[in-house]
């Protein structure tokens, strides 16, 4: 997934507007930098009960976390082992195919 977008800010002599800016650049200038959007979604990993799963991520670093998005059985899943820069371990208590936002 590609990073969001910065605020970009344009150059006017209208003093209003550079103060409307400087309010909106305050208010939204935090919010690319947070971790929860600085993520990747992966889709259709299909864990097996009893088993480690090994689901490959394109992060690029070890993630802070991960949550799933959707998943097509009831299970609960969990981090079998840490993450890595390129791969998630994942346990279940059922066989599930699940997307994850990776982050």
């Amino acid at each position: 997934m590609a990073k969001p977008r910065r605020y970009v800010r344009h150059s006017t002599e209208n003093p209003e507007l550079e103060a409307v800016q400087d309010r909106v650049e305050e208010a939204i200038g935090g919010i690319a930098d947070h971790e929860l959007l600085a993520g990747v979604h992966v889709t259709g990993a299909a864990l097996q009960a009893g088993e480690t799963t090994v689901v490959k991520h394109s992060l690029g670093r070890v993630p802070k976390g991960r949550q799933v998005t959707s998943q097509n059985a009831q299970a609960q899943i969990w981090d079998a082992k840490p993450a890595t820069s390129s791969c998630l371990y994942l346990g279940t208590t059922a066989d599930v195919t699940v997307s994850l936002w990776v982050f």
